[in-house]
């Protein structure tokens, strides 16, 4: 196992050149298929997420730091990363002190780091831009120094893992303990933990909720483990609070609903404005690995993919789309800089309705839309498409 200090110092060392700067965005790091996402806002670090066990760690910091929060209709969904979403609201509404938000996003950070901590082969990618720009606070973002004790608590723990051969993966299964031999001296003390390493807890979830510290659960572990009495198990992300109880969208009334997939910040928030100006509702999705089950658990009448996007693109998301039945009838337009030839012929052959340059201006995105869909204020229906044919 590589030692776990290279991939927090180059992350170290990018927070030191982004917080030379002014730059709002997002940095983006990826090792074997795996993603973090660092959300920057003027220069500084001001949120930080991964898609394991998104849900789990969101309450988890919520219920370490004793702020009660319930889902509610809002708008605050549609914007990425929602929990920070969230928080910002909160504030903006004075039902919580900046103070307590910012020691929920240091929870948040602590486990993000870890799981980052012993990444190989990190490859790093800037994105320009994201929601913050409109509704940014300051008093809402982190400075290096900051951070400084937080990466070191983060790497000792690392370090610890390490030497004991554990994976920051196991912090996200489910702790089972075995049932102990009745004739050891210690079996009522572990019948009295059965309830709570029953499985369906992870490492975070009970050192959380019993209020100890990374390390010294982590040597109470490594001692029952030793006995062979721990057992891992998968256990599944909570639901999340942006689709839960039917909810499909925060909307007062129908409006047709189009799903836009591009890993810009940038290109995704004047899509997602200008869309909702024309009368539409928007999901924006960043990243095309998570598309396909965002885009089943809703029911888009118009899917707009950009071509070009890492790990999966257009083509290949498209591909995969055509093979499910509820998306067969709906009509999904690949979108890109430059059209060519290639590009008509091979969108035709994935199943794409149609392929276009991607419209810049309000106008011409109302314009391709407009060929499929009607928003909500408009006295014509909207027009379904069944036929495949590529203009």
């Amino acid at each position: 196992m590589t030692p776990p200090t290279s991939a927090l110092n180059l992350l170290y060392s990018l927070l030191k050149k982004l917080g030379e700067t002014t730059a709002t965005g997002q940095l983006v790091l990826t090792a074997q298929n795996k993603r973090w996402y660092f959300f920057f806002y003027q220069g500084k670090l001001a949120h930080a997420t991964t898609q394991t066990h998104r849900v789990r760690r969101w309450y988890r910091a919520l219920r370490k730091h004793d702020h009660s929060w319930t889902s509610t209709e809002s708008d605050t969904f549609q914007r990425e990363p929602w929990e920070y979403s969230v928080l910002l609201q909160e504030y903006q509404q004075q039902k919580l002190h900046f103070s307590k938000a910012k020691e929920i996003l240091k929870t948040i950070f602590l486990e993000i780091l870890f799981s980052l901590s012993q990444a190989q082969d990190i490859t790093h990618k800037w994105i320009q831009g994201w929601f913050i720009e409109k509704y940014g606070q300051p008093e809402f973002t982190f400075e290096r120094a900051e951070l400084k004790p937080l990466f070191k608590e983060v790497k000792a723990l690392s370090e610890q893992w390490h030497s004991l051969n554990f994976f920051p993966s196991l912090s996200n299964q489910g702790i089972l303990l075995q049932t102990p031999p009745l004739c050891s001296a210690s079996s009522q003390s572990l019948l009295s933990l059965q309830p709570l390493l029953n499985g369906k807890r992870t490492f975070w979830d009970i050192v959380v909720k019993t209020k100890q510290s990374p390390a010294v659960f982590t040597r109470t572990l490594f001692y029952y483990l030793q006995q062979e009495l721990i057992q891992f198990k998968s256990v599944p992300d909570l639901p999340n609070p942006t689709v839960t109880k039917g909810r499909k969208l925060p909307q007062k009334k129908r409006r047709p609903l189009v799903i836009f997939v591009d890993d810009s910040a940038n290109i995704c928030h004047e899509t997602e404005k200008h869309l909702t100006q024309l009368g539409y509702d928007c999901i924006c999705i960043q990243d095309s690995t998570q598309a396909l089950p965002i885009l089943l658990q809703h029911k888009p009448d118009l899917i707009l993919l950009d071509l070009v996007m890492p790990v999966v693109n257009g083509y290949e998301l498209c591909t995969h789309l055509r093979r499910v039945p509820r998306f067969k009838s709906i009509p999904v337009v690949l979108m890109t800089g430059n059209k060519s030839i290639i590009d008509r012929i091979r969108a035709k052959q994935v199943g794409a309705t149609e392929i276009m340059v991607k419209p810049t201006e309000k106008a011409l995105l109302a314009q391709a839309v407009n060929k499929y869909l009607r928003p909500s204020n408009s006295t014509n229906q909207a027009v379904p498409v069944l036929q495949y044919s590529l203009t």
